[in-house]
């Protein structure tokens, strides 16, 4: 009864545009971390974007604060947090996406930081796993409101992507204020989160609808 009231968590109509930025996100993932595999060293992105921050960023003990928003800690006990309000309200493809989808994002960041090999003063640096934290946790937020508000699909569109790219924006400048870590490896963690996020919203409604269709046809004949 709940599958067929509860709608989907992203509309049919941005579902062909939202695959196409989990292709473009994985693949533009993939060209950085083959550019910047094994290495330990600022590329010129790198430089310009510290240069920038440092300009324009004061120092400051909040940074590091603001930093922890992405912290694994923080990430799971939101996300868990989140599921359950959601189940709570019989949003369940919103819970199953507050666990798997900060999930998967996290997961591939652990993952991907030993095989790409980039480092920062010895520590694993590309992608940024706070980065994809905060984003994955952003982007939760943003389908939560669009839920919420029902907007229609630009709208929708213009939410979620406003305030995914606001997080991940921001992170990158704290990140690269502390010297955490370089830019484009805040780049690489927002992409993981993009690509992870997304693809999971579109499997979860794609399971979900298939899961509903045989009722629907069984109630047509009924």
């Amino acid at each position: 009864m709940g599958d067929r009231v509860e709608p989907p968590l992203l509309p049919t109509a941005l579902r062909r545009r939202t695959t196409v930025v989990v292709v473009v996100a994985v693949v533009v993932f993939a060209l950085l971390a083959a550019r910047y595999a094994g290495g330990s060293s600022a590329r010129w992105l790198d430089h310009r974007t510290e240069k920038l921050v440092d300009e324009l960023t004061p120092r400051s003990r909040w940074i590091v604060l603001l930093i922890e928003v992405g912290s694994p800690l923080v990430v799971v006990v939101t996300a868990f947090l989140t599921a359950l309000v959601c189940l709570l309200l019989r949003r369940r493809r919103l819970a199953l996406l507050a666990v798997l989808g900060p999930g998967a994002a996290g997961a591939c960041a652990m993952l991907f930081q030993p095989l790409v090999g980039r480092t920062i003063e010895g520590d694993w640096a590309y992608p940024s796993g706070h980065t994809a934290g905060a984003t994955s946790l952003a982007l939760l937020a943003a389908f939560v409101l669009a839920a919420l508000l029902r907007p229609d699909p630009p709208r929708a569109a213009a939410l979620i992507a406003g305030i995914g790219a606001l997080a991940g924006t921001s992170m990158t400048v704290l990140l690269v204020a502390a010297g955490w870590h370089y830019a484009t490896d805040a780049v690489g963690g927002f992409l993981v989160a993009v690509a992870a996020v997304l693809g999971v919203a579109l499997l979860i409604d794609a399971l979900a609808d298939r899961r509903r269709e045989p009722d629907t046809v069984y109630t047509r004949r009924g």
